[in-house]
């Protein structure tokens, strides 16, 4: 394989501006001229003699107009010459340098990109690896943790300088306090069985444990059991058909509402202390 060298470039610029010396000419006398002419005739009053000379004259003004604005094109135009050919070739230059700068910079961006890549893959690595031997040791969270519903990537493990045995520690620690968070629902969610068991059997235990699981609020949920309950009034019991506290509600009946986010999820809340927990959101 031939080995690509960087070519050497001088980038010292070396750019001399020689001293011009004045434009020759004899514009002053022929201004001096024309301002006398301008003023001449300015002043005189035409006669019919007058004319015919008046027009020869102005034959030869606009004579002279274009020979002095064809010479002052022509000589602005050979002493421009230089300044214009050093102007295009720094141009060509600068085109040269910015093309570069974007290869470079191209090449910085993939090579940090495909670094990133391999991080990620060693990243999980270390996640797969630390969650079997977690569920190894709680084979009993197998279908309630796992990597996709409990890890939060840290910007942090992308650092070179950061230890690996660090990373390792705090990938072990979410999973820890996501057993923890699922031990505390589950306590929860049998606090809640218990609670309707206690005040009513009759009550959609159902209900609450939906609303607990978009609040996660506890204590909401057993004071809406509580007031459930005492609301509940018990009839006697006919050819034992049980009496369903919210009846008079049609299931039957759908309807269709729209909003944001933030609105929707309110309204899941409310509908769930309403008994309401057939809700199906359509995308």
């Amino acid at each position: 394989m031939n080995e690509i060298t960087r070519p050497t470039i001088d980038l010292t610029l070396d750019v001399r501006i020689p001293k011009m010396e004045p434009i020759e000419h004899n514009l002053a006398n022929v201004k001096e001229a024309i301002v006398r002419l301008n003023e001449f005739y300015d002043s005189l009053v035409f006669t019919e003699d007058q004319v015919s000379d008046a027009e020869k004259e102005l034959t030869k003004l606009r004579g002279l107009l274009k020979t002095i604005e064809d010479n002052r094109k022509e000589t602005v135009k050979e002493f421009k010459k230089p300044i214009d050919d050093f102007e295009g070739t720094s141009k060509d230059i600068e085109k040269l340098l910015k093309e570069s700068v974007e290869i470079i910079k191209s090449k910085i961006e993939g090579f940090k990109q495909e670094a990133i890549k391999e991080k990620e893959k060693e990243i999980m690595g270390y996640i797969d690896e630390i969650y079997e031997t977690f569920i190894s040791e709680n084979p009993q969270y197998k279908d309630s943790i796992t990597p996709e519903n409990t890890m939060v990537i840290n910007d942090k493990w992308f650092n070179k300088t950061y230890k690996v045995s660090q990373m390792k520690e705090e990938i072990a620690q979410q999973f820890i306090d996501k057993r923890a968070a699922v031990d505390i629902y589950n306590k929860d969610i049998n606090t809640i069985k218990d609670f309707v068991e206690l005040n009513n059997k009759e009550l959609n235990l159902e209900k609450y444990i939906t609303e607990y699981k978009y609040t996660q609020n506890l204590t909401d949920v057993l004071e809406h059991i509580k007031k459930d309950s005492a609301e509940v009034k018990v009839e006697p019991v006919k050819e034992e058909t049980p009496i369903d506290p919210f009846a008079q509600f049609d299931t039957n009946k759908t309807i269709k509402v729209t909003g944001t986010a933030e609105q929707i999820e309110a309204l899941k809340v409310y509908a769930y202390t309403l008994g309401i927990t057939n809700i199906e959101e359509v995308k």
